[in-house]
């Protein structure tokens, strides 16, 4: 979410209303924060986490694909072949990404796998520093060593969804979920920068699905003949939070700035958390609760200090 406009810079007829705006960004994060509870309908229903995935991919691509096409199709038709290679590693990123947080919800619960996933913009920094030499100012060395701190105390805390399952697998499928979805941000920033929100979206979920549905027919994962209950709850993954969730933010992005909306978005592992308390009895002990706060603050600092050192 780099490169946002101030509010000075738009038309004052373009200006929407203070309450609009807030309003829009609101639903956004809402919309962000439901995907940990439409996955867990869906396992509920006994659909496999790699089904999950490649459904709540492929749906959103059929919907963006078409109308990506119809907008910046002209865009999109002039790709070259190093950009549709570097589309590929990009969306196989993002299928990682899917299919690893998707996963980790078969082990522990929403609370402790959205803040594991969350802690993305931490990796983000870190992947800069090392692979581009780019400086961590102080402020995010702090916020580095207290969501790594943090995340750790939530991995030792437990938050396990039932008996039998592996909180340390349940945890290791988080992070590696942040940590590919933070490759994906490091290599897709160019190609971003190069082409509209839509047609890089359309790129990147098209390929993800393709790479989904390929690890589906090599591992024999069932496409077809799930429960009703789990194609509902995966058209609704594509649809709010896909859609709906991530189109709000980047439609407030303008009027508000990236740093604005960048800790907005910390709200989701709060929202989803309290969502599964309430729909899945999940609760929050206090020392996870601690832990949840440490990371939150965490993660905070590091985007804080990146956006105004960018």
């Amino acid at each position: 979410m780099t490169g946002a406009t101030q509010n000075s810079a738009l038309p004052a007829h373009a200006m929407p209303s203070t309450t609009r705006v807030y309003a829009t960004l609101a639903l956004g994060v809402f919309a962000v924060s439901a995907a940990a509870i439409f996955i867990r309908f869906a396992q509920q229903a006994n659909a496999p986490s790699l089904s999950i995935a490649t459904g709540r991919l492929a749906l959103a691509s059929l919907i963006m694909v078409p109308l990506a096409l119809a907008t910046c199709g002209a865009e999109m038709r002039g790709l070259s072949r190093s950009h549709m290679l570097r589309f590929s590693l990009v969306g196989a990123l993002l299928a990682a990404h899917f299919w690893f947080w998707i996963a980790s919800l078969e082990h522990v619960s929403v609370a402790l796998s959205t803040a594991l996933v969350s802690t993305t913009p931490v990796w983000v920094a870190l992947g800069a520093w090392l692979f581009r030499g780019e400086r961590l100012t102080r402020g995010q060395t702090v916020g580095l060593l207290l969501a790594v701190g943090g995340g750790v105390g939530l991995a030792l805390s437990g938050g396990s969804v039932a008996a039998g399952k592996s909180i340390a697998l349940g945890c290791a499928l988080a992070v590696a979920g942040a940590l590919v979805i933070a490759g994906n941000m490091l290599i897709g920033q160019g190609l971003r920068a190069q082409l509209p929100v839509r047609a890089y979206a359309a790129c990147a979920y098209g390929w993800a699905a393709v790479w989904l549905l390929i690890a589906a027919w090599v591992t024999q994962t069932p496409l077809l003949g799930l429960q009703p209950n789990a194609y509902w709850a995966m058209l609704a993954l594509a649809l709010v939070p896909q859609l709906i969730g991530h189109t709000s933010l980047n439609w407030a992005l303008p009027y508000l700035g990236a740093t604005t909306v960048a800790v907005s978005i910390l709200a989701e592992p709060v929202g989803a958390a309290v969502l599964a308390a309430f729909m899945f009895n999940e609760p929050i002990s206090l020392v996870m609760a601690l832990c949840f706060a440490i990371t939150l603050v965490g993660i905070g600092l590091v985007t804080l200090m990146g956006n105004k050192s960018a």
